[in-house]
């Protein structure tokens, strides 16, 4: 068994990664940024607005938050929209995403994973139709 080892000798908080055959890099252990994500109109949802989002990642766990604008179909029906991910990840028919919201009403959201990779479900049942601001924040596994 051969480690190769990098030439340089990495940044400050730099961590050694592996590709899983010997050859190593370094790598930064926490980023952090901001993405505004790209939000899917689903059931019940006729409009939607996305601010700009704050993301961590450590190691291979991203904790994601921010505020999105709802404005639904109809009050008090279930509805769903989908939120990208600022890293991509195979999420999809798993269970590694957990998270939840809330309105400014107080009404609850969910955020779990979808059928599709690189995205996650927001459920909520929305009190009113219009100007719905939800926070929300959920983390999720990088595979």
């Amino acid at each position: 068994w051969t480690l190769t080892l990098p030439t340089s000798d990495g940044s400050n908080k730099d961590v050694l990664q592996t590709d899983g055959s010997g050859v190593t890099s370094w790598a930064p252990l926490i980023t952090e940024g901001t993405y505004t994500p790209t939000l899917v109109n689903g059931a019940n949802v006729a409009a939607s607005t996305a601010s700009v989002t704050n993301y961590a990642r450590i190691g291979n766990t991203v904790t994601v938050w921010g505020k999105v604008t709802i404005d639904a179909t109809a009050a008090a029906t279930p509805s769903v929209m989908t939120i990208t991910l600022p890293v991509a990840s195979a999420v999809g028919g798993t269970n590694l995403v957990a998270g939840t919201g809330a309105c400014n009403d107080g009404t609850p959201a969910r955020i779990l994973s979808d059928n599709t990779s690189d995205i996650v479900s927001f459920e909520f049942t929305p009190v009113t139709n219009t100007n719905n601001i939800y926070s929300f924040h959920f983390s999720y596994t990088v595979v």
